[in-house]
């Protein structure tokens, strides 16, 4: 069996794994916030984009969108999705701990809970001050993350064996309490090829609110707006299954 990287293997199914997930309502809060403060739109960045399914929603919506992604083959799928509308595909492979833009974007966006990969506090210290250096002054960062309940509930020892887009797969995910790290692990193979198979594994540290606080107004050039129960204009706590922040970049900040 071969070890491969994330989302190498499961790019071809991680539409059918995120299956549960209603991206129209996705869609509908980001739309609300946004509005209310680019009621015109404006310039967009998705890290982490996965497949494009936002990113298209956005740009339909009138978002100048971009995209950026670690995975070369997540990024396949999404220029194949955004160019079936006739939508220019300003996609570009990078990793959020380490990116720069030419330009400055009035939104950035990382969903999903994407920003959990972010494996310990400097790598997360990293992606806030490249965020807001991405920003102009005044622009918004949203980006959500699980909380240990969350996993405690929803993926401690979880495990799933199915078939999809020609690829039989099983996944494993379980939660450290010690260290706060959720695994989810795949073995991934051609339906018609059993005997050749490929293993993924994927690590996301769950942090506490109140650290994620901590860093994100600790020099990053951001400043915290909100912390929203998910999809809502809730506080949000450690009871909570999924959390909303919203940050915005400082006027009189510069990188």
């Amino acid at each position: 069996m071969s070890r491969v990287p994330e989302y190498e293997m499961i790019a071809g199914l991680y539409d059918y794994l995120m299956r549960h997930v209603d991206y129209q309502r996705w869609f509908d809060y980001l739309d609300r916030i946004l509005s209310a403060r680019f009621p015109h739109g404006g310039r967009l960045l998705e890290i982490a984009c996965g497949t494009g399914i936002m990113l298209e929603k956005l740009s339909r919506a009138g978002w100048q969108a971009f995209g950026m992604d670690k995975s070369e083959r997540m990024l396949e799928i999404a220029r194949d999705r955004l160019e079936s509308f006739d939508h220019e595909a300003l996609l570009f492979a990078g990793d959020m701990r380490n990116f720069c833009l030419r330009e400055q974007v009035d939104v950035v966006l990382c969903l999903y809970d994407s920003i959990n990969y972010c494996l310990d506090e400097a790598e997360l210290a990293a992606t806030f001050r490249n965020v807001a250096a991405a920003l102009r002054p005044g622009g918004l960062f949203i980006f959500d993350v699980v909380t240990r309940r969350n996993c405690r509930y929803h993926f401690y020892e979880f495990y799933e064996r199915d078939t999809a887009n020609g690829l039989d797969y099983i996944r494993k995910a379980y939660f450290d309490y010690a260290t706060s790290v959720q695994t989810n692990s795949f073995i991934v193979c051609q339906s018609d090829n059993p005997d050749e198979r490929f293993e993924e594994e994927h690590h996301q540290k769950i942090y506490r609110l109140q650290t994620l606080k901590k860093i994100l107004q600790s020099g990053t050039g951001l400043g915290l707006v909100g912390v929203y129960d998910g999809f809502s204009r809730r506080p949000g706590n450690e009871r909570s299954n999924r959390v909303h922040f919203i940050a915005e970049k400082n006027e009189n900040h510069s990188l």
